[in-house]
């Protein structure tokens, strides 16, 4: 382990007001050190770096920025599991399932929103289903995030991910490794009495 591994350690252990005094200078001599330190630990959100494809017209304190937000990543998933530990859950291979059940969501709320202009009377109820459908492709969205190239997502991102669809996943079907959520409200469509 380097130096620079322990002092970018020491840094994300001790309070954000420590960056402030680091120089914009100091920063971007450990600029591949940092983003490697952010990788190993998982708490990077991207793969990609603007500045390697858009070296000029870059804000000043762009590398500060990215420490901090490395900082802030690792105060909020210093304690949960890495991406291994979740192993492949929600990340199907098949890319166009994901963009199907999307679709598949969207025609739903625009054939509930015309329901909802013409019978005055259930719009209640419908908003309340509107609102459900907004909660399914939430979950949804955040799949495909899972399910998209690991070359451009960084881990970081994908753990924070995890952790937001762990709340929005009842626990019960959290904890069943071939749970696959519904695209619409789909409790909405049983029967009374079946």
């Amino acid at each position: 382990m380097t130096s620079t591994f322990l002092f970018l350690m020491m840094l994300m252990n001790g309070p954000a007001t420590v960056i402030d005094d680091l120089s914009n200078e100091q920063i971007f001599a450990m600029k591949n050190e940092m983003r490697e330190f952010a990788k190993n630990l998982q708490i990077n959100d991207s793969n990609v770096y603007y500045d390697n494809h858009y070296p000029y017209g870059m804000d000043d304190d762009y590398y500060k920025n990215e420490l901090i937000g490395y900082w802030e990543n690792y105060q909020l998933l210093k304690n949960t599991p890495r991406l291994e530990e979740y192993g492949r859950r929600f990340q199907y291979q098949n890319l166009k399932a994901v963009e199907a059940a999307l679709r598949f969501n969207k025609e739903f709320e625009k054939e509930l929103t015309k329901k909802l202009d013409w019978e005055l009377d259930r719009a209640p109820f419908y908003q309340l289903v509107l609102d459900e459908n907004a909660q399914c492709r939430e979950i949804w969205n955040k799949i495909m995030l899972l399910t998209c190239e690991e070359d451009y997502y960084g881990e970081g991102l994908k753990r924070r991910t995890y952790l937001q669809l762990k709340k929005l996943i009842d626990e019960k079907d959290w904890l069943n490794p071939d749970y696959i959520p519904p695209e619409v409200p789909i409790w909405r469509f049983y029967e009374k009495g079946k």
